[in-house]
């Protein structure tokens, strides 16, 4: 079985690297939830803000997770890195969708306090079977996640993952996604153009 010295530092980098992309365009899928609540856009100059703005965040939030993880990627052994990398990305996917089924019904997004209120029923109150669902759910999920972080490492160690120019040109997508983002919407406020900025109260952490 492989183990975590069987990787150089700069290969399980490109593991986690490529873990971390593909959890981005989850959450990206996942946030385009958020854009069914959003009012008709009036110009394709609002349309590019919501794509910019949908793209940035959800990378941003991807990207925030994965350098609390990034101590997690030495771990020994290579069966608890992953099930613990499993679990982290797991836990980001899902509250994000928690995010936004509360957001469905009450259009605010999720914090410290609703999260607890949450789980104890006092601000969504779900039936039994919603639970049931969610618990295999989000166990298929972490079992998802463990496949592909062991596939992603297998790939690695046999020499067929490449792509390190895929990274970079993904970094600088989110990097000119973001800086996009900010500058048009200091632009709209400064300008009063509330197409844009009305965008951000329905993306999760943008302020």
């Amino acid at each position: 079985m492989s183990t975590v010295s069987s990787l150089t530092l700069a290969k399980r980098l490109q593991v986690y690297g490529w873990f971390i992309l593909i959890n981005s365009l989850l959450a990206v899928l996942v946030g385009l939830r958020y854009l069914v609540y959003l009012p008709p856009m009036d110009s394709s100059l609002a349309l590019s803000y919501v794509a910019l703005a949908l793209f940035g965040q959800m990378c941003l939030l991807s990207i925030a997770l994965a350098l609390a993880g990034l101590v997690l990627v030495g771990l020994r052994p290579l069966w608890l890195q992953s099930v613990l990398l499993a679990l982290m990305a797991s836990c980001g996917l899902g509250v994000l969708l928690i995010d936004t089924m509360v957001f469905d019904q009450y259009r605010f997004h999720m914090n410290a306090v609703v999260l607890g209120l949450v789980f104890s029923g006092q601000v969504v109150e779900f039936p039994l079977q919603t639970w049931l669902t969610v618990a295999a759910s989000a166990a298929l999920l972490v079992l998802g996640q463990y496949i592909l972080y062991r596939w992603l490492w297998s790939r690695a160690a046999a020499g067929g993952l490449r792509g390190r120019g895929v990274g970079w040109a993904f970094s600088g997508l989110v990097v000119v996604a973001l800086l996009g983002t900010h500058s048009l919407h200091a632009w709209a406020v400064a300008n009063g153009v509330r197409s844009i900025t009305m965008v951000t109260q329905f993306l999760p952490l943008f302020y």
